[in-house]
């Protein structure tokens, strides 16, 4: 996926809005946009945050995480199975 697509997801993804549980519905691309929005903005936390919010941040960070590698995962699987 190219930076530009990317921002176009991301774009989209801020008029939508997500619970703080799932189950959520998004594509592929949407998770991995996720997924480097997230690391991104973690890297640049330079103020301490409430040990509540971070905790928070770290679990919703760790289930999108997931589910785009699981969705991966599941893709490489169905590929080599010749799917």
């Amino acid at each position: 996926m190219t930076q530009p697509e990317q921002a176009e997801i991301a774009m989209r993804l801020r008029g939508t809005t997500l619970t703080d549980r799932g189950p959520w519905s998004l594509t592929r691309a949407e998770l991995g946009t996720l997924v480097v929005a997230l690391r991104w903005r973690r890297g640049r936390a330079q103020t301490a945050v409430d040990p509540h919010v971070e905790r928070a941040h770290e679990n919703i960070t760790k289930a999108i995480a997931s589910a785009y590698e699981n969705d991966s995962r599941a893709m490489q699987e169905d590929k080599e199975a010749g799917h």
